[in-house]
């Protein structure tokens, strides 16, 4: 009897000792700079061509970790999951932007990728906004039916628009805008400070901004 439990015992003791810990996956804190944001904060932005002024507030923040497993190989990990919500005052328009570091493809196992939702009654639209690291031409990519977004970081800046450590990421088939060419800016611990969607003729500037602490 004791032969056995210690035959058992060594077995257990060899399997865990086997076992991989799980590793950290967590989101990079130079990423969230750009787009992690409390309740409470609010960007004011001004239509350039149409004077249409626009209020996007953050309404709501989720943030934790926890052990899964990795889509594109099963690994364990300790993941991350972040949500950030905000409402447009112009659009009438719900967002929500997220990223669970357990997400993502083959094609993806070497960056992080922002999804970002739209929706109010009746409507609803989803795509890819943000991708990490920092690398001019780094791009991601999602299927509309017939149609193929591409997200990427077109030019990075240390200044622009009077702002610090400036990204300009491109979607050349955004299907928040009819599948239309669009251009976002954003600095560092402020978010996004400029929108341009050429086709629409839609030019929006940040003009004024708090960032709850």
């Amino acid at each position: 009897m004791k032969k056995y439990c210690s035959i058992i015992f060594l077995s257990i003791f060899f399997f865990t000792c086997c076992k991989k810990k799980p590793y950290e996956r967590l989101i990079p804190a130079d990423m969230k700079a750009y787009w992690d944001f409390k309740p409470g904060t609010y960007w004011i932005y001004k239509d350039s061509v149409t004077g249409a002024i626009d209020s996007v507030y953050v309404t709501n923040r989720i943030n934790y970790t926890g052990e899964g497993t990795l889509n594109y190989n099963g690994d364990e990990i300790i993941y991350e999951f972040l949500q950030i919500n905000t409402h447009s005052s112009l659009d009438e328009y719900d967002y929500q932007y997220w990223i669970n570091t357990q997400a993502g493809g083959t094609a993806e196992k070497d960056f992080n990728v922002v999804f970002r939702n739209r929706s109010k009654p009746r409507s609803y639209n989803s795509n890819k906004c943000f991708v990490f690291p920092y690398v001019v031409g780094l791009a991601t990519y999602q299927s509309f039916g017939a149609a193929d977004d591409t997200c990427i970081i077109r030019n990075i800046f240390s200044s622009n628009y009077g702002f610090n450590s400036v990204i300009q990421i491109d979607n050349a088939l955004n299907n928040f805008e009819d599948l239309h060419y669009s251009k976002s800016y954003y600095a560092k611990g402020i978010g996004r400070i400029k929108y341009e969607v050429p086709d629409s003729n839609k030019f929006r500037n940040l003009i004024s901004y708090y960032i709850n602490p």
